[in-house]
């Protein structure tokens, strides 16, 4: 929009040579800045001038040969939505020109019935209609981009409270089951022992019992290292993750495959590390759980400006269309978006499923180094 002190340049789109020639004596009596007329006699020949130029205001006739009514100003509107229209009507178009008014137009003039005043009101009334309406457009969109990062910051707060307790109700159990069900069970195996010992021979109920009482205390060590992770802050999240998978093969004929050759991970903070192993052990849940699968490829690589993970397999996939997403794949979305990552998953029946997940590499994840 032009200044009140500024040049204007004006587009009569109008195809009665008496009405133009009326109009553009009426313009040049105002006494308003104006630099230059432009003339279009149809819709083609305005279309291709406002390829060129961008005037300040545009007069349309709604009359035109080639375009008519509402369609001439819908088309003009289109092609330049932020120049005011005032249209030109004649007494029997008056429903039309309120028409195009409710559509977006600035103002309306009949023609014949104003002069050289009226014509200069509606030029500056309507510049100025169009400013504010673009000013109060632009404030809204501020608003909800403001509101659309507000939500944005909320959910990550909420995913993150979410992912700490988990981590923290994770830890609590390990502790619990390591310090208080392990060493009971310990005990219990002593007592057996003892009363072994002292019937000869032993019995097989006794011994029975001893192998079950081993086979669950290896059970909650087993679930205690899956609940905590150490190894992570001892030795890093690759090492993490082959001791999983390793773990996984002892158990499981399914054949793993993991890559992690191109990351680097020394500058990365334990948060996004701890995420992308639990991430991992979801997906590696899930796939053992339900996908009847004979291999899993896990590839961790690291770019200039993002991190990769892709997790694949050859089971027996499923129909995303109809696939409802369980919670397994909510917890990984929530870790993906926390560190503002994308994920894709694609899959079909008897394709198997791959997961594409992509981290920016942000100085969020990264370990500040000025801290001693």
């Amino acid at each position: 929009m032009p200044e009140s002190n500024s040049l204007l340049s004006i587009l009569v789109v109008e195809d009665n040579p008496a009405d133009l020639f009326v109009l553009e004596g009426l313009l040049w009596k105002t006494r308003l800045h104006i630099h230059k007329i432009f003339k279009a006699d149809s819709y083609a020949h305005a279309a291709e001038l406002l390829a060129t130029v961008q005037p300040h205001l545009i007069f349309l006739d709604l009359s035109l040969l080639d375009s008519t009514g509402l369609a001439s100003f819908s088309h003009i509107n289109q092609i330049a939505p932020s120049v005011p229209i005032i249209v030109l009507t004649g007494l029997s178009d008056m429903d039309m020109a309120l028409e195009t008014m409710a559509n977006g137009a600035q103002d309306y003039l009949v023609k014949g019935e104003f002069d050289e005043k009226l014509l200069s009101k509606s030029i500056q009334y309507s510049i100025e209609r169009k400013k504010n309406l673009e000013n109060i457009i632009n404030a809204h969109i501020a608003m909800e981009q403001k509101l659309e990062e507000a939500r944005i910051i909320k959910q990550k707060e909420i995913a993150e409270a979410v992912i700490v307790a988990q981590e923290k109700e994770r830890h609590d159990i390990s502790r619990e089951l390591h310090d208080n069900v392990n060493q009971q069970l310990t005990v219990a195996m002593m007592y057996i022992a003892s009363a072994e010992k002292k019937q000869e021979g032993g019995s097989e109920i006794l011994k029975q019992s001893a192998s079950f009482i081993l086979n669950a205390i290896e059970e909650i060590r087993s679930l205690t290292k899956n609940l905590v992770t150490p190894l992570i802050k001892d030795f890093g999240l690759v090492k993490a993750i082959e001791s999983a998978l390793e773990d996984v093969s002892m158990l499981q004929k399914m054949q793993i495959t993991f890559n992690a050759d191109s990351f680097y991970e020394a500058d990365i903070q334990y948060d996004f590390k701890l995420s992308v192993f639990r991430i991992i052990q979801e997906q590696l849940n899930n796939v053992l759980k339900h996908a009847s699968a004979t291999h899993l490829t896990i590839e961790l690589g690291r770019e200039a400006n993002k991190i990769i993970l892709l997790i694949s397999d050859d089971g027996i996939g499923f129909e995303q269309a109809t696939q409802k997403e369980g919670i397994g794949i909510y917890n990984i979305s929530s870790r993906v978006e926390l560190f503002d990552g994308i994920m894709n998953i694609c899959s079909a029946p008897d394709k198997g499923c791959s997961m594409y997940i992509e981290f920016p590499v942000t100085s969020s994840m990264l370990v500040d180094r000025s801290i001693p």
